[in-house]
């Protein structure tokens, strides 16, 4: 087996702190792997190509209760599932 794999990540966030107690942050992770091999079995022998990408988004907004208690909600899975909860009334409608 011979095989070569290059991996790519980039990150970026946006931390907004309006008031004191109050924090939002919006951020998004890309990663791209790319893996090449060349694969020899006893009984089988081929070359493969595989190029995985992913995109993670993330909205938060935390709000500090105390010193040692803060809450925090994670807003992008509301955004999607709105958007899937819309999606499906289009589907729907005549």
């Amino acid at each position: 087996m011979d095989q070569e794999v290059a991996t790519l990540g980039v990150f970026s966030q946006l931390e907004i702190k309006p008031t004191d107690k109050f924090t939002f942050l919006a951020g998004a992770r890309y990663d791209n792997v790319n893996i090449e091999g060349v694969y020899d079995f006893d009984v089988d022998s081929y070359e493969d190509d595989k190029n995985l990408s992913v995109f993670v988004p993330r909205v938060t907004a935390m709000y500090d209760i105390s010193d040692n208690l803060k809450a925090r909600e994670l807003l992008i899975l509301k955004v999607i599932e709105r958007i899937k909860h819309l999606m499906k009334i289009c589907i729907l409608k005549p």
